[in-house]
């Protein structure tokens, strides 16, 4: 755990414990997998974790974090879901941290970080389920129509994303992307939908849409926010299909793939339609400053996706309080010499956004922990009474600050 000259590596890829309880309702993981392992093993026994949107995410950094996945507005965040920690303390002894034993550790382990000690094992909720999701990706573009001025779809998107929201059904998720990519053309939208099957009633099926309006004959069991976007908008491309919801994490692979250098920054607003409607103008007018920085002929190889990523946080993710919404702001690119340039403009872009939202009473100081930037305070949404809780807890646990001093990198609760 050390990414220092002559540090030491603690390296726990071998831990890779995998144990579902004998009656299903809980799996021990080992800090070594990721999600993807673990969505395999659990394939056969028709019961789903809380975990990452796609395979290769680890799994101690996202449940640390805290974990938004796309099925929180049914089960939590992915913190909600631990039952248990195995932990190796500062002092070297090693203690489970759950509601009856170290409670007030268990308590600081969900969304505390590397603070507090290495996690070796964590247990999991196992929930049951079906084995069957309702599962859609489609891509439709967002480009200026000349005639008007405006995006094309933009209104419609939106306005079928709040509805979602609103509506706070339970057993669906979304995910939207507002994207640019020169190797597709530029401007385009890109929406995820998972339904879970909790009646046991859909059947196995898929199909691809490009260009139609509306559901394909074949599509069967279409969930409502699909159905109303397609009926309106004429996708560039996209596809359906009826499986186990683990499908969805390998369909969202291709988003992140290897080799790229990329940067995000995150912020949270509260979830309205003023929000979506200012977060993605901002992004997209920022965009052709992003373009004149870079040589022309170099954008279509230096440029991957550049993106502004909605996350809805629920009241059921919540479980109390107002609705709010997080968003990403992401950019990816091959070369190292423009390093600087990206990593600015996305500050900038970020910063603005954030200004025009604190104006107009939308923004919230929440910092998704797993999606902030280095230069991002991931701490400081958590609240003064939080913030006193948990380094109390810290002063217990490491007060030499090991954690601190001797783990570089992380997010550190500061003194």
């Amino acid at each position: 755990m050390s990414t220092i000259t002559d540090g030491v590596l603690v390296a726990l890829t071998k831990l890779k414990t995998l144990e579902l309880a004998e009656d299903k309702k809980s799996v021990l993981v080992g800090p070594g997998l990721q999600w993807g392992d673990v969505y395999r093993y659990l394939l056969p026994h028709n019961v789903f974790v809380v975990g990452g949107r796609i395979t290769n995410i680890g799994v101690p950094g996202f449940l640390l974090g805290g974990g938004i996945s796309y099925l929180g507005s049914r089960w939590g965040f992915g913190m909600d879901n631990v039952e248990e920690f195995e932990v190796v303390l500062a002092d070297s002894s090693v203690v489970r941290a759950n509601k009856r034993s170290h409670l007030d550790l268990f308590w600081a382990l969900k969304g505390g970080s590397s603070n507090f000690g290495i996690v070796t094992s964590f247990r999991l909720t196992a929930h049951p389920i079906t084995g069957k999701a309702w599962i859609g990706k489609f891509a439709y573009s967002t480009a200026t129509d000349p005639d008007t001025g405006k995006r094309n779809h933009m209104e419609t998107v939106l306005d079928k994303l709040q509805a979602f929201v609103d509506k706070n059904d339970d057993t669906s998720g979304v995910l939207p992307l507002f994207m640019y990519v020169p190797q597709h053309g530029g401007p385009i939208g890109d929406i995820s939908v998972i339904k879970l099957d909790v009646e046991g009633k859909m059947e196995m099926g898929a199909g691809s849409i490009q260009g139609e309006y509306g559901p394909t004959p074949d599509m069967i069991h279409v969930p409502k926010l699909f159905k109303d976007m397609t009926e309106e908008i004429p996708p560039m491309m996209g596809a359906w299909n009826i499986s186990h919801p683990y499908q969805l994490t390998l369909a969202m692979n291709p988003d992140a793939p290897d080799g790229f250098r990329q940067s995000f920054r995150v912020h949270a607003a509260k979830a309205t339609r003023e929000s979506l409607e200012l977060i993605t103008h901002i992004f997209y007018n920022r965009i052709p400053e992003l373009l004149e920085k870079l040589p022309a002929e170099e954008i279509l190889q230096t440029l991957g996706q550049t993106s502004v990523i909605i996350q809805p946080i629920t009241k059921n993710m919540l479980k109390q309080g107002e609705k709010r919404g997080g968003y990403i702001i992401t950019v990816t690119w091959f070369d190292p010499k423009y390093d600087e340039i990206m990593n600015e403009w996305s500050d900038l872009t970020s910063e603005l956004t954030y200004e025009a939202l604190g104006k107009k009473g939308l923004s919230h100081p929440f910092i998704y922990m797993n999606d902030a930037h280095g230069n991002q305070d991931a701490f400081a949404g958590y609240g003064q009474r939080e913030m006193k809780r948990l380094k109390k807890i810290r002063e217990q646990y490491d007060p030499k600050r090991l954690w601190k001093k001797g783990l570089v990198g992380g997010y550190k609760i500061p003194e």
